[in-house]
């Protein structure tokens, strides 16, 4: 079901509403957001896939030109080893003369953070309007409608009419939950709204809006409007009459956990931020076999090691904060990015494969040659 015709998008970046629209309108053909999650992901992979391409040919002509300067650089390095500015001006211009530029070997961080961040605030907006939606139609249609229903035990209370003519309730009449508690109500109200909502599940995660965690199924007040890490970030829509608590919390009672050992009303069991992590970490890997090798450092072999060492940290930390984001944010985040990392992984592992049966032609072509001369 679509959720974009229930809300308004006028608060809305417009960077945001063609990736809010393109998901709401997914949604509405698949019928499951984390489906739909995964068939964007899909296709967001594959219509960058000639970009992925294209980098993987370009870090692969780089480490060639690289390998081929190497035992230049590593000579430079032994006559200059105690003139460090000038061996990196020496490098430098070996490098331009060869057309070999190290930064791109940076292009696919760069491009793969990019489109994190572009996804990661689309992904969010549209959950922050999920929720909103979902608390807007709880409210007009569970809570409103049980005035309605049960307006003969609520106009004794009131003292009048509440409906009009159509069978409407009355513009001049203002539902409070105060009405329901005085007529005796609560229970029966607090079961239609269980019975009126249905967390979106997907798989073993029973809400597919939050995290795929020990997290509560259904967001409490502070989570519905915390902008912290972990938070949805939502406003609370106009549900005059009743507050956020007293129209879900027995939705609350009905999913949540009643605390953390009671691991079988957890959201999720942490399956998906685990596996994107260790995706994450083997696509990383991969992807390093194919950027050239970087030119000798300069200073003492200490200072080396612990440039070496940085240069590690640096590369393989990203999986350990797309990870986190992964743990602390909905699980439909972390679906995107586990299926983004599996795409990867068996692109960078067929291309590589082309490549190594490309190269052992080339090298038995070039043999056959050398034995015909």
């Amino acid at each position: 079901m679509a959720l974009i015709n229930l809300i308004t998008l006028s608060g809305v970046s417009s960077i945001w509403k063609p990736i809010i629209s393109l998901l709401d309108w997914m949604n509405s053909g698949i019928g499951n957001f984390g489906w739909t999650v995964v068939v964007f992901s899909i296709v967001l992979r594959v219509v960058l896939l000639p970009l992925d391409i294209w980098q993987k040919f370009s870090m692969r002509k780089q480490k060639e030109k690289m390998d081929i300067l190497r035992p230049q650089l590593e000579k430079l390095q032994k006559q200059y080893a105690n003139r460090p500015d000038i061996l990196r001006q020496k490098q430098y211009e070996l490098q331009k003369s060869a057309n070999v530029h190290m930064m791109s070997s940076c292009l696919p961080m760069i491009f793969t953070l990019v489109i994190f961040a572009i996804v990661f605030q689309g992904f969010r907006e549209y959950i922050i309007y999920v929720n909103e939606s979902i608390v807007t139609n709880l409210y007009n249609d569970v809570y409103l409608q049980f005035f309605v229903d049960n307006h003969a035990a609520i106009e004794s209370v009131v003292g009048h009419s509440i409906l009009d003519s159509s069978g409407n309730l009355a513009a001049n009449f203002f539902p409070s939950y105060a009405h329901i508690e005085a007529a005796g109500l609560v229970d029966q109200l607090n079961q239609k709204l269980v019975e009126g909502y249905s967390p979106e599940s997907w798989l073993w995660v029973k809400n597919v809006f939050m995290s795929d965690t020990w997290a509560n199924v259904i967001p409490s007040y502070d989570n519905f409007i915390s902008s912290g890490l972990g938070g949805i970030s939502a406003t609370i829509p106009d549900i005059a009459g009743v507050s956020y608590n007293e129209l879900m919390t027995p939705i609350m009672n009905a999913y949540n956990k009643s605390g953390f050992t009671d691991l079988k009303n957890w959201n999720g069991y942490l399956l998906l931020p685990l596996l994107s992590i260790l995706t994450s970490f083997f696509a990383t890997m991969l992807q390093q076999k194919m950027q050239p090798m970087q030119p000798p450092t300069t200073g003492s072999e200490a200072q080396q090691k612990q440039q070496k060492i940085m240069n590690k940290v640096m590369v393989y930390m990203m999986p350990l904060v797309l990870g986190f984001f992964a743990i602390m944010y909905s699980a439909a985040f972390a679906i995107y990015y586990f299926v983004s990392n599996i795409i990867t992984t068996v692109t960078s592992v067929t291309f590589n494969l082309i490549v190594k049966s490309a190269d052992k032609k080339r090298i038995a072509d070039d043999n056959v040659i050398i034995t015909k001369s």
